[in-house]
């Protein structure tokens, strides 16, 4: 399968001309583990979800340009030069992996999620039908312990109305680490 990506060169930003934050959405290790001894002591289901294109989902803030792609022509009908102006983060980009982490954080809470002081990867949900932890944010991922398949359909679908969403279905991949559960 051939993938072809548009990369910023973001080695060419400027500190607090084009960016001021570098950051990006990491789990703590240890906050893993925790989920995965609660999903296990609790019986909850685990599941992993995967946003396609993530970084192209916010907005840049900044008014940032780039040269024109390769294969494309860099000059206009009139034969002056020109440029692109991003509209939306790119990968490459300095400040990508902090826009979409706030993106991605402000989707969570507006759906009613609570944020983790102690990790702020870690979101929990708590409904009337059942309550969802959803953990390790990892850039573009997130593992979801769940233990309502209602709660988890529903949050699912409003998911997939925002971004574009690939359901792996249970969790057996998180961060390198094989996921295997013996729940006899």
């Amino acid at each position: 399968k051939f993938k072809a990506r548009l990369v910023a060169d973001g080695n060419t930003q400027k500190y607090l001309v084009d960016f001021d934050r570098v950051f990006s959405a990491v789990v703590k290790p240890a906050t893993i583990r925790l989920l995965l001894i609660i999903a296990a002591a609790l019986d909850l289901d685990l599941c992993q979800v995967d946003i396609k294109q993530a970084y192209l989902q916010s907005e840049l803030k900044e008014d940032l340009y780039m040269r024109v792609p390769p294969g494309l022509s860099p000059y206009d009908a009139d034969g002056r030069p020109v440029c692109c102006k991003l509209r939306r983060a790119l990968y490459g980009c300095k400040q990508s992996g902090k826009l979409w982490a706030d993106e991605f954080a402000k989707f969570l809470v507006d759906y009613g999620f609570t944020r983790s002081t102690i990790d702020t990867c870690l979101f929990t949900l708590r409904s009337s039908d059942g309550f969802i932890i959803l953990c390790a944010i990892y850039v573009d991922d997130a593992a979801i312990a769940h233990n309502s398949g209602k709660t988890y359909q529903a949050f699912l679908k409003s998911l997939s109305k925002r971004f574009p969403v690939d359901d792996r279905g249970t969790l057996q991949w998180l961060l390198g680490v094989s996921i295997t559960r013996d729940r006899g």
